[in-house]
């Protein structure tokens, strides 16, 4: 019988099955949902055709706000702002049909906290922003 080798040892510190945070978002009623993912250094995001992916390190600003609508009064967004002029958006409302609104609370803070977390540490230049514009309330 040949010898048998021993057992690998997987030298990082990491659990093999580390949770990736992740959080899905459907802005519009036709079409499908984006799914956002943060794998390691990057944000990454799938809505079903394409995906596209964004480094943290080159995020310059991130704007939480408070934006009621016309069929819901807890509406929270989240704008994502690279350094190149990309933008990017989601929030914690889904819409399901003409009149059907998912607000999925939860999992929204938790995805947005651990965004934040992780921008803060890969960019430390990065700015976050709480509310509107004042120019957006400008008479």
């Amino acid at each position: 019988m040949p010898p048998q080798d021993p057992p690998r040892q997987d030298m990082t510190d990491e659990p093999d099955h580390v949770a990736v945070p992740t959080y899905g978002h459907k802005p519009k009623v036709i079409g499908g949902e984006i799914v956002f993912k943060i794998e390691g250094d990057q944000l990454t995001w799938v809505d079903g055709v394409n995906s596209d992916s964004l480094a943290l390190h080159q995020i310059e600003s991130v704007r939480l706000s408070f934006r009621p609508a016309n069929l819901t009064l807890h509406r929270y967004r989240c704008d994502i702002r690279q350094r190149l002029g990309r933008r990017i958006w989601f929030s914690n409302i889904s819409l399901r049909g003409l009149a059907d609104l998912n607000a999925d609370d939860p999992a929204y803070r938790s995805f947005v906290s651990e965004l934040c977390r992780r921008i803060a540490e890969r960019s430390p230049k990065a700015v976050f922003l709480g509310g509107e514009p004042m120019w957006r309330y400008a008479p």
